[in-house]
């Protein structure tokens, strides 16, 4: 089957079934509040920058390019108890199908308390709710319908009914999540978290139709763990299903502390992910004062001759600003 003749199928596919996938991230870990409200605010420092860029299957027209800016901060912190945080935030996201047939974009605001269970802040559960202005739209210049095909090519004018009806739509959509996190000493910590997205099933579609975003459930954990003053092991592992579609992602990376004088953080990062039955993610990264880059790649792994065309990149930037500024550090997931 030729390259060209999958691009052609996959468009068809596009245009009927362009409503099937939420964005998502390989280094699901590096987006933290598209992962879990609850994750807002939930960091050591003043305020926290990310963003996130994907490309999926580049090789079919660029598929599927998503990229996300988030802002998020700890408030009041003066009038709540020590080693508890509250937290709001940000964040935007822009999702492009097709190269630009179908797009995306979402603008979410969320808030989150995160409530220490014991009088060190060794255990807490963090909670948090998002809610999310959403637009779609659908850009009939860059579509093809079969009406269309003739001997020559896509030349025939289509009468495709979708290309007469409103070719933009947006809603409110609401998600909520959970955290629980624990460290049996100073120098580690275990988490795991649930989120619940779609909550109430947004109607969106540009036809007669009825469509509606199915809820999608997400569980994730992980933690870090010393290996010596410059080594540590940091794993995570995230589940999620909409509908009767399901991913799990696992993996784990190596870092070392580079400190290479005092006025500098250095902290390099190598390891790899797994989507089950689908690829390997090789990631690298480097934090330097507290500026973080990762790079992934998905290579996959199925014995398909269209495997080749399936492959992904990502690249995320984050910026956690004046860490320990307030001189009240708490024990939080590392991202």
């Amino acid at each position: 089957m030729s390259k060209h003749f999958l691009i052609l199928i996959f468009s068809f596919t596009l245009c009927k079934l362009c409503y099937s996938q939420d964005p998502h991230f390989s280094q699901f870990f590096a987006s933290p509040l598209t992962l879990n409200p609850a994750n807002t605010g939930n960091f050591d420092g003043n305020y926290r920058v990310i963003s996130n860029y994907r490309n999926q299957w580049p090789s079919f027209n660029n598929a599927y390019k998503t990229y996300t800016l988030s802002f998020d901060e700890p408030i009041l912190e003066k009038k709540i108890p020590s080693y508890d945080r509250m937290g709001i935030g940000i964040v935007a996201m822009s999702d492009r199908s097709g190269n630009g047939l179908l797009s995306e974009n979402d603008i979410a605001f969320s808030i989150a308390y995160k409530k220490s269970l014991d009088d060190q802040g060794f255990s807490s559960i963090s909670a948090g709710l998002q809610a999310s202005y959403i637009n779609y739209r659908f850009n009939p210049n860059l579509a093809y319908f079969e009406d269309q095909l003739t001997a020559d090519g896509f030349t025939m004018p289509s009468a495709e009914l979708l290309l007469n009806r409103n070719l933009s739509k947006s809603f409110v959509d609401f998600h909520a999540g959970l955290i629980y996190s624990l460290s049996t000493t100073e120098y580690n910590l275990f988490y795991v978290g649930t989120s619940y997205f779609h909550t109430f099933s947004p109607a969106m579609q540009f036809n007669t139709t009825q469509n509606n975003l199915s809820p999608r459930f997400n569980i994730h954990g992980g933690g870090y763990l010393p290996l010596s003053y410059h080594a540590t092991i940091h794993g995570s592992f995230q589940y999620q299903q909409e509908q009767i579609q399901n991913e799990v992602l696992l993996g784990a990376v190596y870092s070392y502390y580079m400190q290479p004088n005092p006025s500098q953080y250095v902290e390099l990062y190598i390891g790899s992910w797994i989507r089950l039955g689908d690829a390997i993610i090789p990631y690298v990264g480097i934090d330097y004062n507290r500026i973080m880059l990762g790079v992934s790649y998905d290579i996959n792994i199925t014995q398909k001759t269209e495997a080749q065309y399936f492959r992904s990149g990502e690249i995320s930037l984050s910026y956690k600003f004046n860490k320990y500024a307030n001189g009240r550090s708490i024990k939080c997931p590392i991202y």
